[in-house]
Formats: C-alpha cells, sequence, structure tokens
C-alpha cells in the first residue's frame, strides 16, 4: 500500500520514480548539511536565530530544487 500511495500521476515505465526510504535520506542529509552550514556560521559571529533558520534550510530548499530539475 505505501509502494501505490507515494506514486504520481506522471509515473510511468520510462521514468524511475525514488522510493520512500531514499527520499527520506536525501531530506535527512540535506537537513544535516544545513545544520553544519549554521553551526559554523554561528561560531564567533554575532547572529539572528531567523536567519540561521533560513541557512539551516537553504539546503534542504537547494535539494529540492534540484531534485524537481532530474
Amino acid at each position: 500500500m505505501l509502494n501505490t500511495m507515494f506514486q504520481g500521476i506522471f509515473d510511468t515505465e520510462m521514468t524511475s520514480v525514488i522510493s520512500v526510504p531514499e527520499f527520506l535520506l536525501c531530506v535527512g542529509c540535506s537537513l544535516l548539511i544545513g545544520l553544519l552550514f549554521a553551526v559554523m556560521y554561528m561560531y564567533r559571529t554575532r547572529y539572528t536565530k531567523s536567519f540561521v533558520v533560513t541557512l539551516a534550510l537553504l539546503s534542504w530548499t537547494a535539494d529540492k530544487a534540484f531534485e524537481c530539475n532530474r
């Protein structure tokens, strides 16, 4: 049931669909990279919370934009 739940209307035999565990792994890795960038930015600098959150989520949004263009 989980395999059919995440299938889109454009899924065909000619396109490859990323599985749910692979998708979650990509999201987790991109969030970890973003958190690493945010921690490196926070080290010995003056910062605002909102900019650090933006910096942490930026890698995730870049990953999603790249995934859509594949």
